[in-house]
Parts: structure tokens; sequence; C-alpha cells
């Protein structure tokens, strides 16, 4: 029979010899402490922990979502759950899988599509599913890491500016994807291949003579621009005193950032592989 006291129980439930149908019995406990120690643990039985998913106790079931084996059952009812803490979390759990990837994607919450959005390691099917996703701020958060490239192309083409500028920040662009948003009609994209990516030459001068003054602001502040570029930059009165400030930049954070744009993986929320 469990102690009275609860601090006997939670140090009972924490026991790594309790059998499993006593951390069933714990997992029913009328101490939220308690309960939280059983979502923790690692060892503890799937259905014990499927049990959990519903408990009315939040830091229970945040417990429960940062457990590593926690069940996909749980995690089906845990990406439902009304905080978004606990909610937030199940994209980047490793034992997402593809039932709960598909009721993610079916969600009306942009804000849990959008963190499974930013899973690099999404499959093909779910990431060019995510393409035709009605809110741009999934459809943006994809287009930064997907490493799918048909869904990349497609949101190069996204009729939404803000989409296509995000897709600047994703390390596998091709030469041509990279030479069709330097040119793109829309002056915030063209500022942000300025600013995040690493250009060729043709690039550095088409874009140093844009006529936005707000794309040559953004070449001109960019650790990444040559310092011959940057020159010509400080020419232009628009841009002078921002390009000089980076001209003047030491040469190791100038050499640090272009190493990071070179960078073949630029952070991911996971890295094992899920198909979907």
């Amino acid at each position: 029979m469990p102690a009275k006291k609860v601090s006997a129980r939670v140090q009972a439930a924490a026991d790594p010899q309790a059998a499993a149908d006593l951390l069933g019995l714990f997992a029913a406990d009328a101490s939220p402490s308690v309960r939280r120690v059983v979502a923790a643990r690692t060892d503890a039985p799937a259905e014990v922990l499927v049990v959990l998913a519903a408990d009315k106790d939040l830091r229970t079931r945040q417990a429960l979502v940062g457990n590593p084996a926690c069940p996909p059952e749980a995690l089906a009812v845990l990406a439902r759950d009304p905080h978004w803490s606990v909610r937030l979390d199940v994209p980047d759990h490793p034992n997402l899988d593809a039932a709960t990837i598909d009721l993610i994607c079916a969600a009306g919450d942009k804000d849990l599509r959008g963190c499974l959005a930013q899973r690099a390691d999404l499959g093909a099917a779910t990431a060019r599913r995510l393409t035709g996703d009605p809110a741009r701020s999934v459809r943006a958060a994809l287009a930064q890491c997907t490493r799918d490239g048909e869904a990349l192309a497609a949101l190069v083409a996204d009729p939404d500016a803000s989409v296509r500028a995000a897709t600047v920040h994703n390390p596998r662009l091709t030469e041509e994807q990279r030479d069709r948003l330097v040119r793109d009609p829309r002056a915030e994209v063209r500022a942000a291949m300025a600013a995040h990516t690493l250009l060729n030459e043709d690039d550095l001068r088409l874009l140093a003579a844009d006529r936005s003054v707000n794309v040559r602001w953004w070449l001109a502040t960019s650790p990444a621009t040559p310092d011959h570029i940057l020159r010509r930059l400080a020419d232009d009165p628009d841009t002078e005193t921002q390009a000089k400030a980076t001209l003047a930049r030491p040469r190791s954070d100038k050499s640090s950032f272009r190493r990071f744009l070179a960078a073949e993986e630029r952070g991911s929320r996971r890295s094992s592989e899920i198909s979907g």
C-alpha cells in the first residue's frame, strides 16, 4: 500500500525498482507531484504514460512531453493539449509518428504546424504537403530548412514575398534559384539575399546598383559582402555610413559569418529521419 505522506510516495514513484503495476497506481495518485515523477520516467509502461497525457496538471503533461519515451499514442493526445507549452513540444519529439504528423498537418493551430515545418528531417511527402499550407508563417518556416528539392522549388516560387525571402536561409538553394531570387520583383526578397547569402560577383554588382535603397543598405551591412563592393557602397550617400562601418569590422567577424552562410546546416529541430 502506498505511503500516506506525499514525499514518501514521490520517493517510491522514483524508485528504479518500482513495479509496473505500482507505477500505474502512482499515475492515478491524488498528488500531482507523484504523477509528475511517473510522467518523466523513461521506463514507465506505455499504457501508464498514455493515461497521463490527459492529466489535469499542466506540469505533469509538460514532464510527459519532455520524456523521450513518451509513446506515439500519448503524443497524439498532447498534440491537442490546451496549453501551448505542451502542444508545441510535440512536433520535436523523437517518437513522433506518421499518424501524429497527419494530425498536426490537419490541425487548426498554425503555430503547431509551424513547429513541424521547422524539422529539417521532415519526410518529403509531409514537406510537399506543407508547401500548400494556408498560413504563410508555416510555409516560411519550411522554406528555411526543408531538405526536399521539390518542396524548396515550390517555396522559391511561392506567391507570397515573405515566403520567398525565407528561402534564402536554406543552404540547399540551387544556383538557378539564387539567380531567380536576386532578380525577384520584390525588394523584400532581394534585400534578404543581400543580407543572408554568399553571392557571386555578378549578383553582388547587380545588388550594389539595385533601385531599392533597402537592398543596397542590407548589402552594405552584411559581413559577407566583400570589401571592394563595400567601398563602392561607401561612395553611395544612402549607404555610406553602413558600408564604412562594415569595412571597419574585424576580419574574424566577417570570416565567421561567411563560414556560417557556407555551412550545410544552419540549425534544425531534429537530425533523425522522419518519414511522412
